[in-house]
C-alpha cells in the first residue's frame, strides 16, 4: 500500500470540511453584525492604541481546521486563523516553539518553530504540529487582501524558542510580514507605545504590531515588542470573575483608568485539559463581552469563536440594527438617538452637536443646533475651542456622551461621522 495514501485523504477531508465551513463565514460577511464591526474599527483609528479595541482569540492557530490524529487533539478554536480574522479577530496569539518538524519522512526532519498548544518544556508538542510559517502565511493572505487594507492587527508571539533560534523566528517574521510590522524604534526592549495611533501605524505603511512575553533576545526584540507600554512581560491580563460592571467598572486587578492607560486582556480557556488541570476564569458570554467593552476594556481572547456568534453581535455598540440604510438615498450623516445607537440622517436636519474636549474624554452638547455641516465651527466657538466635533471611537466613549445627554434632557444630536464623500465608506468628518 502506497504509505502516502492515509495522508491524502486526511488531506482531502480537512480541505472538503474547510470548504463547507468557510462558506458559513461568507454567510456572516453578509451581515448587519459583521459589516459594523468593520465599520467599528475605523472609528478608533485615531484613538490612542491604549484606548483602541481588539476583538481576538485565545491560542488562534490550536484549531479544529488543523485537527489530525497527531496534533491539536484539544482545540480552543474551530476555525483557521484565515477564517478567525474573516470572522472579525484582530489580535492572534500564536504560541511557538522550537521543536522537530516531523512531517516529512524520517530524513527530512529538521529543527523547526513549531505552533504547539505545550508547556515552556515543549511538554505536548507534536511534531506535526503546524510551522509557525504557515500560520503567518495564512495571515499574510488576509493582510494582502483589498478589503482590508486599513486594518491593524495585533499578534501575541508566546515564546518557547531556545536560545539559537530566534535568528530563524525573524528570518521568518521578515520573508512573511517584513514590510508590515511596526518595529520598536530603537531597537531594544520595549512595551509597545500606548500614545501612538492605528491611523499613525497605518500612514506609515505598518499594520502589524507583534508582541511577546518579555525581552529574551536584543535581535529578536528588535521586531517584537516585549509587552505593553510600561509592561514588558507580556499581556497585563484581568479576570472577568471579579469584573464590577459600568459605572463601577474594576475588578480585583484593574479599574476603568488602567484600561485608559494599557491594552488589558480578558480572554478564556473552554479546552478539556485546562477544565481538568487548570482554574479556567469564567467564560467570555454575550452578556459580558457587551458589560467588558462599555468599562472600556479593550482586548478580548475569545475561545470557540464562530460565525453568528452572539459575542461578536454584542461587540457592536454603534450603529442601531439595520442602521445605516441611506433611506431615500438623502441620509449621509450620523446622529446619536437616546439609547446611544447611531442612525443615518439627511445632513440639512437641525440638531444640537456632540463635542469631545481635546485635553480628557469629557462631552459638551452644544446650546445652538444647526445642520450637519456646522458642527466643527459650534462647538469650538461654543467652549473657546477647548472642544471639537466628534463621535464616540469606543463602548466606554459612547456611554460617556449617552450620560451626558441625558444630564441634560437631550435626545438626539449630530455626530462628526459622515459617508457624503463616498457612500457606504463612512468616516470621522475630519480625517
Amino acid at each position: 500500500m502506497n504509505p502516502s495514501i492515509p495522508t491524502l485523504a486526511s488531506a482531502s477531508w480537512l480541505v472538503i470540511a474547510t470548504f463547507c465551513l468557510a462558506s458559513d463565514v461568507d454567510d456572516f460577511r453578509q451581515t448587519w453584525t459583521y459589516r459594523t464591526l468593520t465599520m467599528q474599527s475605523a472609528l478608533d483609528e485615531q484613538a490612542p492604541l491604549s484606548q483602541s479595541t481588539f476583538l481576538g482569540t485565545h491560542n488562534s492557530y490550536n484549531a479544529r481546521a488543523y485537527q489530525t490524529a497527531l496534533r491539536y487533539h484539544d482545540p480552543n478554536q474551530e476555525r483557521s486563523i484565515y477564517d478567525q480574522l474573516r470572522m472579525g479577530a484582530r489580535a492572534l496569539e500564536l504560541d511557538v516553539h522550537s521543536y522537530t518538524n516531523m512531517s516529512g519522512w524520517p530524513w527530512q526532519w529538521h529543527k523547526d518553530l513549531l505552533l504547539c498548544h505545550a508547556k515552556s518544556n515543549h511538554v505536548g508538542c507534536s511534531g506535526y504540529d503546524r510551522p509557525l510559517k504557515d500560520g503567518l502565511m495564512e495571515i499574510r493572505q488576509w493582510l494582502d487582501e483589498t478589503a482590508n487594507q486599513p486594518e491593524v492587527l495585533l499578534i501575541y508571539l508566546e515564546s518557547h524558542i531556545n536560545g539559537g533560534d530566534h535568528g530563524k523566528a525573524i528570518e521568518v517574521l521578515n520573508q512573511q510580514l517584513g514590510n508590515l510590522i511596526y518595529r520598536p524604534l530603537n531597537g531594544t526592549c520595549q512595551g509597545i507605545p500606548m500614545n501612538w495611533t492605528k491611523r499613525q501605524l497605518l500612514d506609515g505603511g505598518k499594520r502589524v504590531l507583534l508582541m511577546s512575553d518579555g525581552c529574551t533576545d536584543a535581535n529578536y526584540n528588535s521586531w517584537v515588542f516585549g509587552g505593553i507600554g510600561s509592561h514588558v512581560n507580556g499581556y497585563p491580563t484581568d479576570s472577568q470573575s471579579t469584573y464590577q460592571p459600568y459605572p463601577n467598572c474594576r475588578s480585583v486587578r484593574y479599574s476603568h483608568d488602567d484600561y485608559n492607560r494599557w491594552i488589558i486582556r480578558f480572554y478564556e480557556d473552554r479546552t478539556a485539559l485546562s477544565g481538568v488541570f487548570g482554574d479556567p476564569d469564567k467564560p467570555i458570554t454575550p452578556d459580558l463581552t457587551e458589560g467588558l467593552l462599555k468599562c472600556g476594556a479593550n482586548l478580548f481572547g475569545f475561545d470557540k469563536l464562530t460565525p453568528f456568534d452572539g459575542r461578536l453581535e454584542r461587540g457592536v455598540w454603534s450603529w442601531a440594527p439595520s442602521e445605516p440604510n441611506n433611506w431615500n438615498g438623502i441620509e449621509h450623516c450620523a446622529q446619536h438617538w437616546p439609547n446611544g445607537r447611531f442612525n443615518d440622517a439627511d445632513c440639512t436636519t437641525p440638531l444640537r452637536f456632540a463635542c469631545r474636549a481635546i485635553a480628557g474624554q469629557d462631552w459638551y452638547i452644544t446650546q445652538a443646533g444647526g445642520n450637519w455641516s456646522q458642527g466643527a465651527a459650534t462647538c469650538s466657538n461654543e467652549t473657546g475651542g477647548r472642544y471639537r466635533f466628534a463621535a464616540p471611537f469606543s463602548a466606554f466613549d459612547n456611554e460617556k456622551l449617552k450620560a451626558t445627554k441625558l444630564q441634560h434632557a437631550i435626545n438626539d444630536v449630530w455626530l462628526n461621522y459622515t459617508d457624503s464623500g463616498t457612500e457606504g465608506h463612512w468616516r470621522i468628518g475630519d480625517m
